[in-house]
């Protein structure tokens, strides 16, 4: 007869294969949003049952469920007269013009013309209305449902995944704008202007005159086709054996700031949108550098991408100069140039980091070994190097008497 424990273990392991958004939510929650209640709050989650089972009863708590949804939803979006923001769609300019503005959405927001009007991007506009802050009405006063914003802005957004990328970031707080890239304005040009791969050998260097002439004369023999790398000699330092070992060349990225080019870059590896962390005191007629800069990519039209496709990307991508003060570790995990692609598969981002990183550049067996404190028989206090008379002196055996 198997022991009580065996049976608890068997049901707490059922538990845990059990995948919770596998099973049927239970909607009737949602019922408090189709009454008019000013203390409204946002309710606890429902119960949610495992698998299907036949009975009228289930059946009847789904129906609910599913009708305490649509209520919710067709409730009367109100807007405080506080935060009460209207615009009118402008189709010629493809923008929002800002008729009220009001609440602090606008401090990172919309961008003012030389008259004074205020205006918003296709992407603004929906995240605004999406969000309940715009009231936003068609030319001829007719108001634009969420629908119609939709489908009137999505194309100038650069497509759904670009405002889904846009809406998750903004909604994460972090502060988004167009980067100058954001359209692909050359597209029928298929001229290379800059070259796509920088190569050049990892670790080889000229000599000087002296080191030359001995090499010559004492070093190890050149290495042949047929035989080893490293031919047999006298070596007076491992540098030369791994200039040896250093047949394929590596990459090596610029160090110093250059001319940026985006005439390689092709939808989508262009970066689409700046990024910024957030901030109280954020300008954005006057933005700081960006901290991140996004391309949007669709992850059912577009593979991984190609050499090439990076490094055009990387040439509209500005150097970074503080990367030379970081340590080892941190170059090779930045790089001197990082992009971040946001991949969209129906909805679901994910973010990947792409750096220019030069592993060729840091040459491990230059740096000197770390000499730490102490040892078993080194550092303070040794054996045989303390002070103190004799024996029981400070430092052990062998101290100044």
């Amino acid at each position: 007869m198997e022991e009580p424990e065996a049976d608890n273990l068997r049901l707490a392991r059922n538990n845990q294969d059990t995948d919770i958004s596998d099973e049927t939510q239970d909607f009737r929650f949602l019922n408090i949003f189709s009454k008019s209640s000013d203390n409204a709050s946002i309710p606890k989650r429902g119960e949610k049952d495992f698998e299907p089972n036949g009975t009228d009863l289930q059946d009847a708590v789904l129906a609910e469920s599913r009708q305490a949804m649509h209520d919710a939803l067709s409730v009367e979006r109100i807007h405080t007269s506080k935060v009460h923001v209207e615009g009118i769609w402008r189709s010629e300019r493809n923008m929002a013009e800002i008729t009220i503005a009001r609440g602090p959405h606008f401090k990172t927001v919309g961008k003012a013309d030389s008259k004074g009007v205020l205006w918003l991007l296709p992407e603004e506009t929906i995240y605004m209305i999406e969000r309940g802050n715009l009231e936003c009405w068609w030319e001829e006063g007719v108001p634009m449902s969420l629908q119609g914003a939709y489908a009137t802005c999505i194309e100038a957004c650069g497509g759904l995944e670009r405002y889904q990328v846009y809406a998750y970031l903004k909604r994460a707080g972090y502060i988004l704008q167009r980067a100058p890239t954001f359209f692909d304005h050359d597209e029928n040009d298929t001229a290379q202007k800059a070259p796509l791969v920088t190569t050049r050998a990892a670790t080889t260097r000229s000599p000087g005159l002296f080191a030359y002439l001995y090499n010559t004369i004492f070093g190890p023999r050149p290495p042949s086709q047929t035989g080893p790398m490293v031919s047999p000699g006298v070596y007076r330092s491992y540098e030369f054996i791994y200039q040896r070992l250093a047949l394929i060349q590596s990459h090596h990225p610029p160090h110093e700031p250059i001319s940026l080019t985006s005439d390689n870059a092709r939808l989508p590896y262009r970066i689409a949108y700046n990024l910024w962390k957030p901030q109280p005191h954020f300008k954005k007629s006057n933005p700081p550098p960006p901290d991140f800069r996004i391309a949007v990519v669709d992850a059912r039209d577009m593979g991984v991408p190609t050499l090439a496709q990076l490094s055009a990307l990387f040439d509209s991508v500005p150097v970074d100069t503080t990367t030379a003060g970081k340590n080892m570790f941190q170059k090779l995990k930045d790089g001197y140039r990082n992009v971040i692609i946001a991949v969209v598969d129906t909805g679901v981002t994910s973010f990947l980091k792409f750096g220019d990183v030069g592993f060729g550049d840091e040459l491990l067996y230059t740096r000197k070994p770390y000499a730490g404190r102490g040892g078993k028989h080194g550092g303070r206090g040794g054996r045989g190097g303390g002070r103190g008379g004799g024996r029981g002196g400070r430092g052990g055996q062998g101290g100044r008497g």
